[in-house]
């Protein structure tokens, strides 16, 4: 449910073969594929193509990019289409993660083409990573002067990246993004389309069925988030599950030998952490300069290990390190600094309405989910106050998709996410969720999940769902 955002830009090899964006933009039905496909410059198994788009919709005929597309094609002797893959970040490439899970798709590959994309901005072709990777650092603002300080700093903290390209950068939510979607389903020669949105993904896929739902045949959303309730509730329902999660963690705490706060109360333990953090922040150990945690940073980093149950020893240690004064283990991503929010990222995040209307409105959700979250409050509402700082208008706001006019669509959700998807999916008339009652995120293409693979595979190549009470159990 969480958007990805602590990945670096990766810069991925050029393709080979460019369509013309006239030919993109007014294909709008079914015909022959205006794609050449050439094997990758890799070597490996995937076919590649590129496609030119506009860099703005609304002005068709102006400068144009260039979208790098992956397609892993069908294997059997019968194609039926294709299905067409985004991994979520918002900026994840689709080329790499579609190499990296191609075993996982073997089953819809039997008649299917695998289709991806790397999304405008996340190679590094337009954006270039050393000015876009930096960003807002995570900050905790306890009053107004605070948020309108947070929000000054995390403004100029975009303007490298902004600077660099403002068209594009103004350019990157994901309603625009959908655009680009359309345009890859006109050029494959799709009446309609068949996608697959994990993760950040189904914010892309929750603005193409507003913009396009007659286009759309099939839809899966697996671990996607809430862009079609609003903030507010999104984050209620957050914290919700996130104290779901700890419980779990606190119960396999309670006899697991990896667990060093076996036979305590690891609620206690885990309070008592983040209130002194808060009055006293906790330093990372040889960190230069020194950099010391405050409460609501742990939290923002205990969630990276309370995501995954393989993850909880990861916690646990980094728990008891924490309470003998080095906070370092509890930072998953090994950068041993404050957190910094890239700016290409917040490019779409921003746009897509993941902020707050000023500070009354952040202080506001502060104070009503203290209550729902006593271990994780605030850390939700200090990650969306880095969009503080955005300098334009949201472009993309969170809003209802029009039910009525889309075809039943797919979800799947783990603990985390499965009332998010529920939010997404349950919009659109006769549709599915599968629950799947454990940990992890991505299902189909991160998890690797046997069950749910195979009720996606069959709904995306013959549009049939599975009983409305289906639940998967994680692999044997």
């Amino acid at each position: 449910m969480r958007p990805t955002i602590l990945g670096g830009l990766v810069a991925v090899a050029a393709t080979l073969v460019v369509a013309s964006p006239a030919v993109a933009a007014a294909a709008t039905g079914a015909g022959g594929s205006a794609l050449s496909w050439a094997p990758c410059p890799d070597g490996g198994p995937l076919e590649c193509a590129s496609l030119e788009v506009p860099v703005d919709w609304d002005d068709p005929a102006g400068r144009t990019i260039t979208l790098d597309l992956a397609r892993a094609p069908a294997t059997g002797p019968v194609r039926s289409g294709a299905v067409v893959m985004n991994p979520g970040g918002p900026g994840m490439s689709g080329v790499r993660a579609l190499g990296r899970s191609i075993d996982s798709f073997a089953g819809l590959r039997a008649r299917m083409d695998v289709v991806t994309w790397n999304p405008r901005g996340s190679d590094g072709r337009y954006l270039p990573v050393e000015q876009c990777i930096g960003g807002p650092l995570f900050s905790t603002p306890l009053d107004e002067a605070q948020y309108d300080a947070a929000a000054a700093a995390g403004a100029e903290a975009m303007r490298p990246c902004r600077d660099t390209d403002p068209d594009l950068f103004d350019n990157l939510d994901s309603a625009t993004q959908a655009r680009d979607l359309d345009a890859i389903r006109a050029a494959l020669g799709e009446e309609r389309l068949n996608y697959f949105g994990n993760s950040y993904g189904g914010v892309l896929g929750a603005g193409y069925a507003r913009l396009f739902p007659e286009r759309v045949r099939t839809m899966y959303l697996d671990s996607v988030l809430d862009h079609v309730s609003g903030v507010e509730r999104m984050l209620q329902d957050d914290y919700r599950t996130v104290e779901v999660l700890f419980e779990r963690f606190a119960r396999w705490c309670d006899t697991a030998p990896e667990c060093h706060q076996r036979g305590a109360d690891v609620s206690a333990v885990w309070l008592d952490l983040v209130a002194a953090a808060d009055r006293t922040p906790i330093p990372v150990r040889g960190s230069d300069p020194p950099v010391a945690f405050d409460g609501t940073l742990l939290k923002f980093l205990g969630f990276g290990h309370l995501v995954r149950s393989a993850q909880w020893p990861l916690l646990s240690a980094a728990i008891e390190s924490a309470l003998t004064g080095d906070a370092g283990p509890m930072d998953f991503t090994g950068a041993g600094a404050i957190p910094v929010l890239p700016a290409a990222a917040l490019a779409t995040q921003c746009a897509d309405g993941f902020g707050f209307d000023g500070f009354g409105a952040y202080d506001r959700a502060r104070r009503a989910n203290a209550e729902l979250s006593p271990h994780m409050a605030g850390e939700r509402e200090s990650y969306f106050a880095t969009c503080a700082g955005w300098p334009r208008p949201v472009a993309n706001p969170p809003g209802p998709l029009p039910g009525d006019r889309l075809p039943p669509f797919l979800g799947a959700g783990p603990v985390l996410e499965h009332s998010a998807v529920r939010a997404v999916v349950d919009q659109v008339p006769g549709s599915v969720t599968i629950r799947f009652d454990d940990t992890g995120h991505g299902l189909y293409l991160n998890e690797g999940n046997r069950c749910v693979i195979g009720h996606a595979d069959r709904y995306l190549t013959d549009a049939v769902l599975p009983p409305a009470d289906t639940v998967c159990p994680p692999n044997a």
